[in-house]
């Protein structure tokens, strides 16, 4: 008999409204929330899954950020990084988070999965 250990979903930390939000103490507590996409199996650093790739690029620098890997340990028990403006991987994780429920709300609302182009060259 075969288990599956993934867990259903991942909770990511990341913020509700505008990151500013968080300098006034008094809206700080309520400008951060937890997304929870479905788990990705194959999820990649940067991150990169099924439909996301983030890529973190610095044109004035001409250089890459170090991707997040949502997968490392110490970042899957603390539901993902803390919400910290400064944090480029925080940045990283909340671009996935926000896009990967976009995609999983109008997926449940069409009732399918999304097709892309690529999906029907291959």
């Amino acid at each position: 008999m075969s288990y599956n250990m993934n867990p259903d979903f991942r909770h990511l930390r990341a913020y509700a409204f505008d990151p500013s939000l968080s300098l006034e103490i008094d809206r700080a507590k309520i400008n951060r929330t937890t997304y929870v996409p479905d788990w990705e199996k194959d999820l990649k650093p940067g991150p990169c899954g099924e439909y996301i790739e983030v890529i973190d690029y610095l044109p004035i620098c001409d250089e890459y950020i170090s991707p997040i890997d949502l997968n490392d340990s110490h970042v899957l028990a603390e539901n993902g990084l803390s919400p910290i403006e400064s944090n480029p991987q925080f940045h990283q994780q909340m671009v996935y988070a926000v896009a990967v429920i976009t995609i999983q709300n109008y997926e449940k609302a069409l009732g399918r999965k999304v097709v892309s182009s690529l999906d029907l060259i291959n």
